[in-house]
């Protein structure tokens, strides 16, 4: 089954940036686009489907209803992150990575899963605490140029995100 374009994009939430160096990432985000305040969390441990681990260095915003992320990986299983920032030679990157779009329910997670694993797009990370948070990345980077996550997060730990600086 193709999943609908409706349905794999509903629920937008955030926009999801990749870099190697957080401080500078979060200064061109500052003097360039205004957008200064970040919770800031270093080599955050997240633990993936297997039981495997990664650590991202974070930062985290909100412009209006939209959450901005900025992901340095850390260590770990952070494949994904660090092949979005092969090429282009040395020095200071900072890419686009992905879009990401919640849910209702860990049910609604499995469905969209499923959806667009039918659909052709592979999954290439997965992870999180059952009934707190969970999220799937989709690959869509031979179409869209980006991966897709899928996000659930309980409402306890959405009041986290609640109060996250905003812009």
């Amino acid at each position: 089954m193709k999943p609908d374009a409706m349905n794999v994009f509903a629920g937008f939430y955030q926009n999801g940036y990749v870099t190697n160096d957080l401080e500078r990432a979060i200064d061109v985000f500052a003097t360039r686009y205004g957008v200064a305040r970040f919770a800031v969390t270093r080599a955050r441990p997240i633990e993936l489907d297997g039981g495997v681990m990664l650590h991202l260095d974070m930062a985290m915003g909100f412009v209006g209803p939209v959450q901005y992320e900025i992901l340095q990986p850390a260590g770990g299983a952070d494949g994904v992150y660090r092949r979005a920032l092969e090429g282009g030679g040395e020095g200071f990157k900072l890419r686009f990575h992905h879009h990401a779009y919640l849910v209702e329910s860990p049910e609604d997670l499995l469905a969209r899963r499923r959806s667009l694993e039918a659909g052709g797009h592979p999954i290439v990370l997965s992870g999180g605490k059952p009934g707190a948070n969970q999220f799937f990345y989709a690959d869509a980077t031979a179409t869209l140029g980006h991966h897709l996550e899928y996000l659930y997060i309980s409402p306890e730990r959405m009041a986290v995100h609640a109060d996250m600086p905003r812009n």
